[in-house]
């Protein structure tokens, strides 16, 4: 990562504060989940599922390994493993989940004791549509951010310098919106290559610019005026 890259996040975190505070006058009168009525067992679920989940992508991804991973613990794991031993035998079969190892296990046993043969498809019904009725904002970055890469906790050692990178910021940008809005709080990424550091913030189809570029905009003339009165 290049001085200007670091520049550039170091800028965007200082303007999470601006927009965490537009998001919560945004959102105070409209609820997260659009259900008047959600379901105890559902709610538990998704705050599990939601607490170290940040974008709607590593959502999305991670719901159909919860899906995948909870068949294959009750139909087709013929033998009595033990809770770790059944998901080191999931993800011998499903190489593809190993970028999600340590989420999966993280959840813990109980988690997955509340899916039963008997209702394991309507739960999972359920917590879906309780996560696709979220309203999730969409935070553009003047740099690429992405969650697509297997990170150093999923592979228990240490990872190559250009993986990890994009990893922490993601997981940085995203723990100060939990602490700061809501611990199940999740936001869509969006590359946006015009912002001069900073950020901007879409929710509700409203557009809020923080970057440095919608400053110099707004003091424009001031900043010609101030230009042209230095000495050459």
């Amino acid at each position: 990562m290049d001085t200007a890259q670091k520049n550039s996040i170091a800028s965007t975190k200082q303007d999470l504060a601006k927009a965490t505070e537009k998001y919560q006058t945004a959102s105070k009168d409209k609820p997260v989940v659009q259900s008047s009525r959600v379901n105890p067992l559902v709610s538990k679920l998704t705050d599990s599922i939601l607490e170290s989940t940040y974008t709607r992508n590593q959502l999305r991804r991670r719901m159909r390994l919860l899906k995948d991973y909870i068949n294959f613990r009750l139909y087709q794991s013929t033998e009595k493993l033990a809770f770790l031993e059944t998901i080191s035998a999931f993800l011998t079969r499903y190489p593809l989940y190993n970028q999600d190892a340590h989420w999966i296990s993280s959840l813990g046993e109980e988690f997955y004791k509340n899916f039963r043969d008997t209702n394991s498809s309507t739960v999972l019904r359920d917590v879906n549509k309780y996560l696709d009725e979220m309203s999730v904002p969409v935070l553009y970055l003047p740099f690429a951010l992405t969650d697509d890469i297997i990170d150093q906790k999923s592979l228990g050692g240490p990872a190559n310098s250009t993986q990890v990178v994009p990893v922490q910021v993601m997981v940085e940008i995203g723990s100060w919106f939990k602490t700061n809005v809501s611990k199940t709080f999740i936001f869509e990424p969006s590359f946006s290559p015009d912002l001069v550091g900073g950020c901007a913030l879409s929710m509700n189809g409203t557009y809020h610019d923080f970057s440095l570029r919608i400053s110099m905009n707004e003091h424009h003339e001031e900043i010609i005026k101030s230009l042209k009165g230095i000495k050459k």
